[in-house]
């Protein structure tokens, strides 16, 4: 928590917010569904990558699709 610059208190606050906490299980609910198993996991049109990957390996992902544009 530090690490984002968030405080004990600022995380319980936030997670004590029930319309924080709701859009949190929803948001990881399209995730579950969508399959996403973990991070890293980019979609690009419809296609799911999952796992790190180099700036080459990503720019082979999206470059046939903007090349569209």
């Amino acid at each position: 928590m530090k690490q984002v610059g968030m405080g004990r208190e600022a995380v319980d606050a936030c997670l004590g917010d029930q319309k924080m906490l709701d859009g949190i299980n929803a948001v990881a609910r399209r995730g579950t569904i969508a399959g996403v198993t973990g991070t890293p996991t980019f979609f690009v049109n419809g296609r799911k990558a999952s796992g790190m990957m180099t700036i080459e390996q990503f720019s082979a992902l999206i470059e046939p699709h903007l090349a569209g544009k």
